[in-house]
């Protein structure tokens, strides 16, 4: 809504990558001027769970990244993006390494939308993460 006093927002990221995350806000106008803010980082090394996998900028305009944080899963995997119908629209070989490892996703030839993306290694799996595409 509309305000001419101090508000304070906050934002708990309920599955951040182990390791550092980097957090940008970006504040939009009614009149579609916008301000973004400084990057912040944030150390999450105290994490339970051993891969994680985010989409960043989300939703995108076409290019993004896939970040992959896995202590489970290294050699050959698949990224699948699915549609929401469930249709595989787009797969794409990649190397998976121990630890952090960052995905260029560009020029997918898709439909805007929202999008389902995972990281398959042999039988592991990531969880689902949804991405939207503007």
């Amino acid at each position: 809504g509309n305000s001419t006093s101090l508000l304070d927002y906050t934002y708990v990221h309920e599955n951040p990558n182990a390791g550092t995350n980097y957090y940008r806000l970006t504040q939009y106008d009614n009149d579609g001027m916008y301000e973004q803010f400084n990057a912040v980082a944030v150390d999450c090394d105290n994490m339970n769970s051993t891969t994680t996998l985010s989409t960043y900028p989300n939703p995108s305009e076409g290019s993004f990244y896939i970040s992959l944080f896995t202590e489970e899963m290294e050699g050959a995997g698949v990224i699948t993006l699915t549609d929401a119908k469930g249709t595989v629209v787009h797969t794409q070989d990649v190397s998976i390494q121990k630890g952090n490892t960052i995905f260029h996703m560009d020029n997918l030839n898709v439909a805007p939308g929202m999008y389902y993306i995972k990281v398959t290694n042999g039988n592991t799996s990531t969880d689902i993460v949804k991405h939207s595409l503007r």
